[in-house]
């Protein structure tokens, strides 16, 4: 599982504090993978991170699994708000329809006529509807020609955009579903590791 955090993250401690939202416990969402199965990718991006650079770097890495025999639908690629838009360019870079992402706060309505956040693979979208921002997943589904499954799902905790700011089984807990890791290993999974 690549995990590709939030904008407030890059070139922090990686627990930034958001007057809104408070601290963005990345930590705490690394290691809630970790204990759910997951082998966990991730690393703090740079301030000010290039979206398109920083996809490219992360397809390579998807990539580099992929010729050593890691099977696509064993690969997701999870990313919150900013880094849903990096997980969204990932997807349309590799054109993989078995490879699952999930995109957390990360569907900007401003983005969805962009043709190189055309999606592929398997694809999950979770935001809070109270979100300052104006998510629009179903206009990215619409033009998603190499979309294998897609769901969305809105939460109401009135949290808005400080949903993804924490490990909160609102958004955890589907994001596990859509991996299949509990069909392939079963309920009682804590093997995974956190790789930053």
């Amino acid at each position: 599982l690549f995990y590709l955090h939030g904008r407030i993250v890059e070139g922090s401690d990686g627990r930034p504090l958001s007057r809104d939202h408070g601290p963005y416990e990345y930590e705490k969402i690394l290691q809630a993978f970790a204990d759910a199965g997951f082998a966990v990718i991730s690393r703090v991006r740079p301030k000010d991170a290039d979206v398109e650079k920083y996809a490219r770097k992360v397809a390579g890495w998807v990539k580099t699994l992929l010729e050593h025999g890691v099977f696509p639908a064993q690969i997701m690629v999870v990313g919150a708000s900013k880094g849903g838009v990096i997980a969204a360019r990932v997807s349309n870079i590799l054109k993989n329809p078995d490879i699952r992402y999930a995109i957390l706060a990360g569907f900007f309505r401003k983005l969805h006529d962009n043709p190189k956040f055309a999606l592929w693979g398997h694809v999950l979208s979770v935001y809070d509807e109270d979100d300052e921002f104006e998510m629009a997943p179903e206009l990215f589904f619409v033009h998603a020609e190499g979309l294998a499954k897609s769901r969305s799902i809105v939460t109401e905790t009135g949290l808005g955009h400080g949903l993804i700011f924490r490990p909160r089984p609102e958004w955890l807990d589907p994001v596990i579903r859509w991996s299949g890791i509990k069909e392939a290993a079963g309920p009682e999974t804590g093997s995974g590791q956190s790789m930053r």
